[in-house]
């Protein structure tokens, strides 16, 4: 599924690998990567404090989720 939102997010459709990340994150609330990947979504759309928000979550959820830090 995190590969679907990054062929989104390489073709130009940021909205769309959002969207996909968001799914992911609902699937698997213990995981912190797709969290911080909607947050990447987020930040590129120009919708920053909503990015910041979620990598808060995504560390609340996995502090020791090296992407979640990034």
């Amino acid at each position: 599924v995190l590969r679907q939102g990054a062929l989104e997010r390489q073709a130009g459709d940021e909205a769309a690998a959002l969207a996909i990340f968001r799914a992911a994150a609902e699937r698997h609330p213990t995981a912190g990567q797709p969290l911080a990947e909607a947050a990447a979504s987020l930040r590129a759309l120009g919708r920053p404090q909503e990015a910041v928000a979620l990598v808060t979550q995504a560390l609340g959820v996995a502090p020791t989720d090296a992407d979640a830090l990034f």
